[in-house]
């Protein structure tokens, strides 16, 4: 089994946006070797390696206003994938290889003494045929 992940990212602002570029890196590989079952049952060999490549850029804007403050957030990425399986694992992760693309947007408003509302939406497999992934958030919190 190995695992390895590397990211890159600074942050510079413009004018009044924080600007956060990125890349990431991962891999990670697992191997399992054939065996004989406790019923006798020969389990084929199986290993699964998963890379992936993201590039991209993260935007936050932040306002005061009368009763807190207000950040909205962007996100866009391009996100290149390569996975490959044998065995079983082959049946669970189809090979793919291939770019997709991601974006994200958040906000977050924390008003004095009344919590922090927060929201955020991502649409993820832009440009990819059967896989999109959306997803949203809300979330609220009080400190007492």
């Amino acid at each position: 089994r190995f695992l390895a992940q590397v990211k890159v990212s600074g942050s510079f602002t413009h004018d009044e946006l924080a600007i956060s570029p990125f890349l990431d890196l991962s891999h990670t590989s697992d191997n399992q070797k054939g065996y004989i079952d406790g019923l006798g049952n020969l389990i084929q060999s199986q290993s699964i390696t998963l890379q992936q490549m993201a590039i991209g850029f993260d935007v936050a804007r932040h306002w005061a206003t009368k009763s807190g403050d207000l950040e909205l957030t962007a996100g866009l990425a391009g996100v290149g994938n390569r996975t490959r399986g044998t065995g079983a694992a082959a049946l669970i992760v189809p090979t793919f290889e291939g770019w997709r693309g991601k974006v994200e947007l958040g906000m977050t408003y924390a008003i004095e003494q009344h919590g922090t509302l927060s929201a955020s939406l991502s649409v993820d497999g832009l440009g990819v045929k059967d896989h999109e992934n959306i997803g949203m958030g809300i979330a609220y919190s009080l400190e007492f």
